[in-house]
């Protein structure tokens, strides 16, 4: 495990390395090179081939974050006491996770063990 971290941390590495090197070359910041295309051209560049134009990603000046990830769409639509809970604030048993009350058992007899 711990020798495939390091393996990891070390191509993750030497693609910014690569990536680097090309941004320099092409006159662009680093974060517009492409990762995947620096690491395709690792994975399959020989001892002595030049590096090629790698791929440049169109500047964004205007994007404040990162890209976030949409919730997909349900299949089925909410039931009545769902989207009543949703409406009033999120409260209700949908929103705490159970949709029907927890179990009841009987309180444990202690039997001694022979």
């Amino acid at each position: 495990m711990r020798k495939g971290l390091a393996v990891f941390g070390l191509v993750y590495n030497l693609v910014r390395v690569v990536m680097l090197e090309a941004a320099a070359r092409q006159g662009v910041a680093v974060a517009r090179v492409s990762f995947t295309d620096a690491l395709k051209w690792m994975r399959h560049a020989r001892p002595g081939d030049r590096m090629p134009k790698l791929l440049v990603n169109p500047a964004r000046p205007d994007r404040a974050g990162p890209r976030c990830v949409k919730r997909r769409p349900k299949q089925f639509d909410l039931t009545d006491e769902q989207a009543a809970g949703r409406a009033a604030g999120g409260a209700g048993r949908a929103a705490e996770g159970r949709l029907t009350p927890p179990p009841t058992h009987p309180a444990p007899s202690h039997v001694p063990f022979d």
